[in-house]
């Protein structure tokens, strides 16, 4: 009887220095719409890609919170993890739900791995947060560059349309007047989209067609702004940020809508790419999920690989936390997105890819563009 009760206390002593030996991970992904029951394909497409890389990973204990779109419910599911002492913290896509898991994580010096946010506020002199999305102005260096190849863009200028309700395209258009204006390039403007509705079909009615227009919102709305260009038979340059992913063109090009429109966008991941990692991410996410990956689903599993490593280095750290901070901010790695690695506030580093319609080598002919 005491035996048997000694071996049972061995037994749970020894689970328990077992799980003790594993990195605690919470996921905060927004899996479900406000609603909390409709399916969120962002938050879906990120849980494929931290399972894709997190898959069969021994040392690691995961769990997952679903906030549904909400930065509350983001700040109360990251306030959790740090009462249970988590290790680290990752997920979500959105800067103000970042920001709020930010403000819970960084007091309690945990460190957090999102996968999008690039908001300012995000970043700080304690190097506890970190992004997988390429920042903003990284974006605006590679957009300006591009326009500044046109000759007459001095004197034409641009013409910027953004949706209000996209808190990162307003960071975007903040950044890339400054941008423009330093290169000596005029800005017009749009009317701003109306909130939380696609573009209204006669918007650019009676409004003067630009060269060279810039939306800035989501993919919804930027197919909206594609059709009531075609309807006008604009023909023309579009360039968007990331808020438009490969697959926003790719469903322009098979809708037939870019005869005429040369659609330009940095994305932070081509799903084209033949390089043998992405080769096999996307065999691998085709055959579990019988569709292509879209640049979230990569975002994060580059993140899941980044956990990974860190973890890997940090398993016997007395100080985890601080462990893991300091191994992510000198992280190195070729990821399905490109290099991955970090400033010294932890935004990524890297060139981001400059995709463009197959309409835009007549374009850019005709209006004879150079770099």
């Amino acid at each position: 009887m005491i035996k048997g009760l000694w071996l049972s206390i061995f037994l749970a002593t020894t689970a328990m220095a077992s799980l003790q030996k594993n990195i605690r991970v919470g996921l905060i992904i927004p899996e479900t719409r406000q609603d909390h029951v409709t399916s969120n394909p962002w938050g879906v497409q990120q849980r494929r890609g931290f399972e894709l890389a997190l898959n069969d990973v021994k040392n690691l204990s995961l769990e997952i919170q679903d906030n549904s779109e909400s930065a509350l419910l983001a700040k109360e599911k990251a306030a959790e993890f740090v009462k249970k002492d988590f290790d680290l913290v990752a997920g979500l896509s959105y800067s103000d739900q970042a920001i709020a898991v930010k403000q819970q994580t960084s007091p309690a010096g945990i460190p957090y791995l999102t996968v999008f946010g690039t908001a300012e506020a995000l970043f700080d002199k304690e190097k506890s947060v970190f992004t997988m999305a390429i920042p903003n102005d990284a974006q605006v260096a590679d957009l300006t560059r591009y326009l500044s190849g046109f000759p007459d863009i001095r004197k034409t200028g641009v013409a910027l349309i953004v949706a209000r309700n996209c808190e990162y395209c307003v960071d975007m258009e903040r950044e890339l007047k400054s941008s423009l204006k330093k290169q000596g390039i005029p800005i017009t403007q749009y009317p701003d989209l109306l909130k939380n509705r696609p573009v209204p079909h006669d918007y650019f009615e009676h409004l003067g067609l630009a060269k060279y227009i810039v939306p800035l919102a989501y993919e919804v709305e930027g197919l909206s702004v594609i059709n009531a260009l075609v309807k006008r038979r604009y023909h023309g340059l579009l360039l968007g940020g990331d808020s438009w992913s490969t697959q926003t063109l790719q469903v322009a090009n098979n809708l037939g809508l870019l005869r005429s429109i040369c659609l330009v966008n940095t994305v932070p991941y081509d799903v084209t790419s033949r390089s043998a990692k992405n080769k096999k991410f996307v065999r691998d996410y085709k055959a579990k999920y019988g569709e292509m990956p879209t640049d979230v689903a990569a975002l994060s599993y580059d993140a899941g690989l980044a956990i990974v490593q860190v973890a890997q280095r940090c398993e016997a750290a007395s100080k985890r936390k601080e462990c893991l901070a300091n191994a992510m901010a000198h992280l190195r790695f070729e990821g399905v997105s490109g290099n991955v690695r970090f400033s010294s506030n932890g935004k990524r580093l890297g060139p981001r890819i400059l995709l463009k319609s197959s309409t835009c080598a007549s374009v850019e002919k005709e209006y004879d563009f150079h770099q």
